[in-house]
């Protein structure tokens, strides 16, 4: 028998409801983030608009994005947009690969690395260099095998109830 779809409603509501239980003030708290975050993300498309592209201000903010929208760590959502908003007056941001192998300079969260580094190794600069362009990659060692119990730290801090 297949399991019935789920409604997205519902779930949500009880979603918000467990953030709630945790933290009364849950909902004015992720508001006033998204608000901030809203408003970074407007100076950074008018520079990328004026032709100033911002690549690494692009990661951080989707990092932000997803700690304000799939967390209740407002300390680490607010170091992540100080972080966005310092970047927005970087005018070389380049998406190099990294010394432990990613290309998301951007990123602190692994996973969120993933994406940038195959678009990256996907690349016509990788695949088909030109003559004298040609790339020494650095291994990919961000994807190293973490243990359980380091994986488990990341996403709960030993301060924060699991």
């Amino acid at each position: 028998m297949a399991n019935p779809p789920i409604d997205r409603a519902p779930a949500l509501a009880k979603i918000n409801a467990a953030f709630i239980a945790r933290n009364p003030d849950y909902i004015a708290k992720r508001q006033s983030l998204r608000d901030t975050l809203e408003d970074l993300n407007s100076r950074m498309n008018a520079l990328i608009a004026a032709h100033q592209p911002r690549p690494v201000s692009q990661q951080i903010s989707l990092e932000a994005q997803w700690l304000i929208n799939y967390t209740d760590d407002w300390d680490r959502a607010a170091a992540t947009l100080h972080r966005f908003e310092a970047s927005l007056a970087d005018e070389n941001q380049n998406i190099d690969q990294q010394p432990d192998g990613s290309c998301g300079p951007g990123c602190t969260e692994f996973y969120r690395k993933l994406e940038p580094t195959v678009d990256f190794l996907q690349s016509d600069a990788v695949l088909r260099p030109q003559p004298g362009h040609e790339l020494t990659l650095v291994p990919l060692a961000f994807m190293q095998q973490r243990s359980p119990r380091q994986a488990a730290r990341q996403h709960h801090p030993p301060d924060r109830p699991q």
